[in-house]
């Protein structure tokens, strides 16, 4: 992830509105810093690309959105890395990220 290179060291159940979450705990190797993101990817493509196809093509992914400009996919915590890794040197991909943590608002 941007440039550094980081390490999933675990997973973390949350319960959010009811649902369960999977959060990933990574870690910066080279400052220590960890940070939280969901077990799930954001991709945008090369222009040309169709998103649908290309996620189907994906045996480890699960599509969650697709609009024109990217696509996002739930990704088994086991699998992450490697898929992360796989898509980064995919040509028709453009980038690739991790998905923040999405925080519900609440009314005071």
């Amino acid at each position: 992830m941007a440039g550094r290179d980081w390490s999933v060291l675990g997973t973390r159940e949350a319960v959010n509105n009811g649902a369960k979450q999977t959060i990933l705990v990574l870690r910066d190797e080279l400052s220590g810093q960890l940070e939280y993101r969901q077990s799930a990817l954001r991709v945008v493509l090369r222009e040309g690309q169709d998103y649908e196809s290309f996620i189907r093509e994906r045996p480890h992914a699960r599509r969650l959105f697709v609009n024109p400009l990217y696509g996002e996919i739930a990704v088994d915590p086991a699998r992450i890395g490697a898929e992360y890794l796989a898509l980064s040197a995919d040509p028709r991909v453009l980038k690739v990220s991790f998905l923040p943590i999405a925080v519900p608002l609440k009314a005071k």
